[in-house]
């Protein structure tokens, strides 16, 4: 059986709107979307098994710490393995009203950069709709993939 994490192990993004739970490992393990009071897409926190998670963490075995970036919503998680460092940033966009241009997109963004030496990385994108009740269905992009909720059978 996989332990689940202590609490004081999650930093926390949001966007006025919804957040998410982001443990220090890179797992995204709690986020319902678009706002707080939606269905989960990552319920990870209550089932580690079905719940579903979006990890970004290195291949080889690794310490890990948590840290905002000063004055902002961006949490940082710095990997330290024995070939390098990485630092992996979260962040959801606070997106005003006036946002006509749509430069950012409501959403949670991820970026990873390796700061130091070399090192492989694992993807893991498990997200679970409505607490794993219903259906998720994930289509690729030409920017990357987007995950629609199907709830009642009607996309959400």
């Amino acid at each position: 059986m996989k332990d689940y994490k202590k609490i004081e192990n999650y930093g926390i993004i949001g966007d006025l709107n919804t957040c998410a739970l982001v443990g220090k490992d890179g797992s995204i393990d709690w986020c319902c979307f678009p706002h707080i009071e939606s269905p989960s897409v990552f319920a990870g926190v209550l089932d580690i098994d079905k719940g579903g998670h979006f990890a970004v963490y290195p291949s080889d075995n690794f310490d890990s710490e948590q840290r905002y970036i000063e004055r902002t919503n961006v949490l940082q998680a710095v990997f330290k393995t024995s070939t390098g460092t990485a630092i992996l940033a979260d962040f959801m966009p606070v997106i005003a009203e006036e946002n006509t241009e749509k430069q950012l997109r409501k959403g949670i963004y991820r970026k990873i950069v390796c700061d130091k030496g070399f090192m492989d990385l694992k993807i893991v994108f498990k997200p679970r709709s409505d607490y794993a009740q219903t259906q998720t269905i994930i289509k690729p992009t030409e920017r990357g993939v987007i995950t629609i909720l199907v709830i009642m059978n009607r996309p959400f």
